[in-house]
C-alpha cells in the first residue's frame, strides 16, 4: 500500500540522542533571558556543542512564544546561555520550556513543525475558527503553501472539505464519530490538514466555512560552512 501524504513526516535529528524515535527532552528556561539570549541552567554540554541548533518553544511556555522557532548562533557553557540569531517576540521567563535539536544521524520522535494557521502553530496550540464548531486544526501541511485556507463543514453529510482558492474544494472527509488527527485533503490530494473533532459540538444543520491564513514558520538561519 502506498502511504498517503498525511502518513509521511519529517523528523528533527539530533546528535545528543542515542536512539532513534525518542522524544527530545524539554529544556527549562532559567532567570535572566533576553530577546537574543536564552539562559538554561540545567544544560552542561561543552561550549559550542549547540552551535547551529534549532529549537522551538513548547505549549508550557509564555503564550506569545508557543511554537516560535529559533536558530542558535552560539552556546556558552560558562554562562549557560544560548545566543540566537533573530530576536524573539518577547523575552523568555523562568519556567518557559523548549525543545532543542542539533544535526546528527539519530532521528527524534518530534516531527518538524508545518504551517502556521491564523498566527498559531497548530501542533502546539491548535487553531479554531468562529464558524466551524467542534473542529480544531492540529497540523497544516507545508504542501498547501502560504495563502488562505477555507475549511468547510456540511452538517447534512457530516463532512469536512478544504480549499486554497475558496472554490475548488477537495474530497469530503466523512465524520462518523469523535476522533483525533483526521486527515482532510486539498483537491490535489497532496496538501492536507489534520483535525480533532468533538462530536457533541458539531452543528446539526447548515453549511459553515472558516478562512484561515497559512504562513511559514520562519526564523533567520545562520549556516556555518
Amino acid at each position: 500500500m502506498i502511504p498517503t501524504p498525511d502518513l509521511l513526516g519529517l523528523y528533527y535529528p539530533s546528535k545528543d540522542l542515542t536512539t532513534s524515535g525518542v522524544n527530545a527532552p524539554d529544556r527549562i528556561v532559567g532567570n535572566g533571558s533576553s530577546l537574543l539570549n536564552i539562559v538554561v541552567d540545567s544544560m552542561t554540554d561543552a561550549t559550542d556543542f549547540w552551535n547551529g541548533a534549532v529549537g522551538f518553544f513548547c505549549g508550557q511556555s509564555t503564550a506569545t512564544l508557543r511554537g516560535i522557532p529559533f536558530h542558535v548562533r552560539k552556546w556558552d557553557k560558562e554562562n549557560r546561555k544560548l545566543q540566537i540569531t533573530s530576536p524573539l517576540p518577547v523575552a523568555p521567563v523562568a519556567g518557559d520550556m523548549f525543545k532543542l535539536f542539533v544535526g546528527g544521524k539519530t532521528a527524534s520522535s518530534q516531527e518538524v513543525l508545518a504551517m502556521k494557521v491564523s498566527g498559531k502553530q497548530p501542533e502546539i496550540d491548535g487553531a479554531t475558527g468562529a464558524n466551524v464548531a467542534g473542529v480544531t486544526i492540529r497540523k497544516a501541511s507545508a504542501a498547501l503553501g502560504e495563502g488562505t485556507l477555507s475549511l468547510r463543514y456540511t452538517a447534512s453529510a457530516k463532512s469536512l472539505q478544504i480549499s486554497m482558492d475558496a472554490t475548488n474544494f477537495g474530497p469530503d472527509t466523512i465524520i462518523t464519530s469523535e476522533t483525533t488527527q483526521a486527515a482532510v485533503f486539498n483537491k490535489d490530494l497532496a496538501g492536507f490538514v489534520l483535525v480533532d473533532l468533538v462530536w457533541a459540538s458539531l452543528r446539526a444543520s447548515g453549511t459553515y466555512t472558516d478562512a484561515h491564513a497559512l504562513t511559514n514558520a520562519e526564523r533567520n538561519a545562520c549556516p556555518e560552512f
